[in-house]
């Protein structure tokens, strides 16, 4: 059984053994440490020279990140907490997403910044925030989110070998000690949609082939998870509901082939763990109502807008979680 976070570090792995010009490069990522999440454990000895290790400066990370990618390497930077990919703005919307365009196609930017986000686990304000929302309208930057349902470690090997733009790769740190589909969630079905650059949108279900959803919910990487979670415990009372999680999450046109599987009489939630205004949710919102299929209801789900909290029972009241997707649930269908 395969652990989120092994599934990650096990790509990393093959992606340094299958190709030269792959580097690592982050804050603390060096044995005996190995990352603040152990992502990177062991890599460093077992591939010297290949990994490098960086002061606390993140724009600098993605600076030298690009630089590299400009030159023909595939760099994979990491940003130890995603709350500070907001000291990585610049070199990002500026730099990496532009510079092809810029220089006529000339060069390419394939570098790949992984980032952790999420709370659920005590960090307070500054370390438990998920602000991939800002970064999703950036042209020429991709957004990789991968749920429990899909397979973390085949999406970071394919955008790291394979993509010839900078991938933002999202990692939700409350699903890094968790196991995948299908060793979790024995109760749901899951069929795929290849989307953009071969990254899937997962359908996942719990109910028999043929019947009818009584919900439908759309999330992405830990909204995903935890809404997994929730189906596949309904499936016991019976309480139907499809599951959308697209991987690339502004992969808009994969995202529309799924959006019109749904009923059209079928309640939707649509599920985020930034905070709810205008982010992700909205957008999928819009979507549904300019390609033609708005539901009978529809109702966004996210983190409250404030200051997430460090004591633990505080901070349960402000971010998502399985209890908030399943009382949203209870409430479209009553």
């Amino acid at each position: 059984m395969t652990l989120y976070i092994d599934s990650v570090r096990d790509a990393l792995d093959r992606c340094l053994a299958s190709d030269p010009a792959v580097h690592v490069i982050g804050e603390d990522i060096l044995d005996p440490y190995g990352g603040a999440f152990k992502a990177t454990k062991g890599l460093s000895t077992k591939y010297p020279g290949r990994l490098h290790t960086t002061p606390i400066s993140e724009s600098a990370i993605v600076g030298v990140a690009t630089g590299m990618a400009m030159r023909g390497l595939r760099p994979v930077a990491e940003i130890m907490f995603g709350d500070f990919m907001t000291l990585c703005v610049d070199q990002i919307v500026n730099s990496a997403a532009k510079f092809p365009l810029m220089y006529g196609e000339k060069v390419k930017v394939p570098t790949v910044i992984r980032t952790p986000v999420g709370g659920a686990r005590g960090y307070g304000p500054t370390h438990s925030q998920s602000l991939e929302k800002l970064f999703f309208g950036v042209p020429g930057l991709d957004v990789v989110a991968p749920s429990r349902l899909h397979n973390p470690g085949d999406l970071l090997e394919k955008v790291i070998l394979k993509s010839e733009v900078p991938t933002l790769f999202v990692e939700d740190k409350g699903d890094y000690p968790q196991h995948l589909y299908p060793d979790a969630f024995s109760g749901l079905s899951v069929t795929e949609i290849e989307g953009k650059g071969k990254l899937p949108t997962v359908v996942a279900a719990n109910f028999p082939e043929n019947a009818v959803p009584d919900v439908a919910i759309i999330g992405y990487g830990g909204a995903a998870s935890l809404s997994a979670a929730v189906l596949d415990e309904l499936a016991d009372e019976e309480i139907y509901g499809v599951l959308i999680a697209p991987a690339c999450i502004n992969d808009i046109g994969t995202l529309d082939k799924a959006i019109g599987q749904i009923p059209r009489n079928v309640p939707v939630l649509i599920a985020e763990q930034g905070t709810l205004g205008f982010g992700w949710a909205g957008e999928v919102m819009a979507r549904m109502l300019e390609i033609g299929t708005p539901p009978r209801q529809v109702v966004r789900l996210a983190a409250r807008p404030v200051a997430i909290p460090a004591a633990r029972h505080l901070e349960a009241d402000v971010i998502l979680n399985e209890a908030a997707i399943k009382n949203a649930i209870f409430e479209v269908l009553s």
